[in-house]
């Protein structure tokens, strides 16, 4: 493009003023009626059209209803509106009971449990903590409208819905497992019991669901899940649990964890880590019986095999721990086959490995609130590793 053109292209941007395409474009509708009325804008499109850059929405004509007398057209709010939380479970068109239900809890959180008072009074001490009382109440329009509590008699409870969930299945022998509660729901479920006049002995028990929820999960925490079985008394609760206690090293109780355990439970905790260590080491103690004599390996050869004994278990009991492992004891007293030469030698070691680790495997401390520390019979020690 030459000089020329440049300066009639910049002449035309530069000198732009709208009158200029006022004068281009064609009479208004009402001077030129060659155009209809209902064209609208879409006559000037010949003359204008908008960058590329700018999105123009399409024209359209909209007809828009005319407001009733009385509404707004603003949108709702929010807080006009009034939502209820109930539970999934406890409906109030639930069929847990022949009867509908007839009482409404709330959580602390503003969750509905209906209940049947008959079924709450029936297992508490307390009237539910003085929440539920026996009167009678209106049940008219219950299952019509069940997003109202009107009808029912309702009670505050302090529980948050996760565990008052877990405390009213509890009530109704139901397990809350389909809602996944973690372990300190559960436990907090357990100590709220007597707050509201449940026995824990009698709604933890091997045969209930929460028991075996709880114990499901108490490898998560076992000293918390120990301590809440042991302020309840809940021995059959405590005894499985303490099985996975045994890593757990005594030194490193403080006095805070200590002080929320049971001292009954914590003797029998400590006990349990003592009298397992003296187990193992009465079990070690006894080197493999030696085989009759041999031309290549006599009673004074076979001394060697005794010391070598003597060594490795000292070094198993020196840093012995209630849960020490079978492979840990394995590795160790079989090593000793690598610098014995003698065939009857080896298979001497090999039967009193497997000894020892049949004997461990099978070490069970009885009743530590009577029994002493101290071994007098390996034979009496039977089933699992726990209290």
């Amino acid at each position: 493009m030459d000089s020329a053109a440049w300066d009639a292209a910049s002449d035309s941007i530069f000198n732009f003023s709208p009158s200029s395409v006022a004068s281009q474009l064609p009479e208004s509708p009402e001077q030129n009626n060659t155009f209809p009325e209902t064209v609208g804008l879409s006559k000037y499109s010949e003359f204008y059209s908008p960058p590329p850059h700018f999105v123009t929405p399409p024209l359209c004509e909209l007809e828009v209803p005319p407001v009733p007398e009385g509404l707004s057209r603003e949108p709702a709010r929010a807080n006009n509106a009034t939502h209820f939380a109930v539970s999934t479970t406890f409906l109030p068109a639930s069929n847990l009971l022949p009867n509908p239900p007839d009482f409404v809890m709330i959580s602390a959180d503003e969750v509905s449990f209906y209940v049947h008072t008959t079924q709450v009074l029936g297992v508490s001490s307390n009237h539910f903590n003085n929440t539920v009382s026996c009167r009678p109440v209106c049940q008219q329009g219950l299952h019509n409208e069940p997003g109202f509590s009107d009808q029912l008699a309702t009670a505050h409870v302090a529980e948050t819905s996760h565990v008052l969930n877990v405390l009213l299945h509890a009530i109704y022998g139901l397990s809350c497992a389909a809602y996944q509660p973690p372990l300190d729901v559960l436990l907090a479920a357990v100590d709220a019991m007597p707050t509201y006049g449940l026995s824990p002995q009698t709604h933890v028990t091997p045969s209930s669901p929460l028991f075996a929820l709880i114990l499901a999960q108490a490898p998560i925490n076992p000293l918390l899940a120990y301590a809440c079985a042991a302020r309840h008394d809940l021995a059959a609760l405590a005894t499985p649990i303490s099985a996975h206690l045994l890593a757990f090293p005594p030194d490193a109780l403080t006095d805070e964890l200590a002080a929320c355990i049971a001292p009954a439970y914590l003797r029998r905790l400590l006990l349990l880590h003592a009298e397992r260590v003296e187990t193992l080491k009465a079990l070690l103690c006894a080197p493999p019986h030696p085989h009759p004599p041999t031309a290549r390996c006599d009673f004074e050869a076979q001394k060697a095999l005794t010391r070598a004994w003597t060594l490795a278990a000292g070094s198993l009991v020196w840093e012995a721990r209630a849960d020490v492992s079978d492979g840990v004891i394995q590795r160790t007293l079989s090593s000793l086959s690598d610098y014995i030469s003698c065939v009857e030698c080896k298979r001497s070691l090999a039967d009193r490995v497997k000894q020892v680790l049949a004997r461990w495997t099978l070490v069970k401390v009885h009743d530590l609130s009577t029994s002493s520390v101290g071994v007098a019979d390996l034979g009496v020690f039977c089933g699992q590793r726990t209290i």
